[in-house]
């Protein structure tokens, strides 16, 4: 509770201030925090982060898009055990992503890692220093990655890389 408190100063500061990797890190950790205390599985965090999408400023909007892949990629994986039972429906899926089957969770993964690439020109001009905010350095030196588009791409390619989206059924 008191984390949410803290957060919901500092977004508002954030934005005015367009500290874009900040108001990104408030948004993301306030869907997080709220996702938890709602379900204990943490799905509700994907449902908040799409509120937070639906209003954030264009700046921001890439880099929640990628945080959302992660979490449907990340579900996928600790839930794949309920997937590989599911067959597809012969009617369109809902919008309870907790009932979709292993091909719709895949290509919603991917359809928001794409989002997030979406404006490449836009991504290459915000040099990825900007990002301070919200990325945890890693072992990869900026140079590598200078820009947000960079980084976003990198993070896209590790799902493509795992090879999951190309075929969801059950071995």
């Amino acid at each position: 509770q008191s984390a949410l408190a803290v957060l919901v100063r500092i977004l508002p500061d954030a934005l005015t201030g367009k500290a874009w990797g900040e108001a990104a890190k408030a948004m993301a950790y306030r869907a997080l925090l709220e996702g938890q205390r709602g379900e204990p599985e943490g799905d509700g965090r994907i449902r908040l982060l799409q509120g937070e999408l639906a209003t954030a400023p264009a700046e921001v909007r890439p880099v929640l898009e990628g945080i959302l892949g992660h979490w449907y990629w990340e579900y996928f994986q600790r839930n794949r055990w309920r997937f590989n039972t599911r067959t597809a429906t012969a009617t369109a899926p809902g919008e309870d992503f907790t009932t979709w089957d292993s091909a719709r969770l895949l290509a919603e993964t991917e359809r928001h890692f794409l989002a997030a690439l979406a404006g490449r020109d836009v991504l290459r001009a915000s040099p990825i220093g900007a990002w301070n905010d919200l990325l945890v350095p890693g072992t990869i030196p900026d140079r590598r990655r200078p820009t947000l588009y960079d980084f976003l791409v990198r993070e896209a390619l590790k799902f493509y890389s795992a090879g999951e989206h190309a075929d969801p059924k059950p071995e």
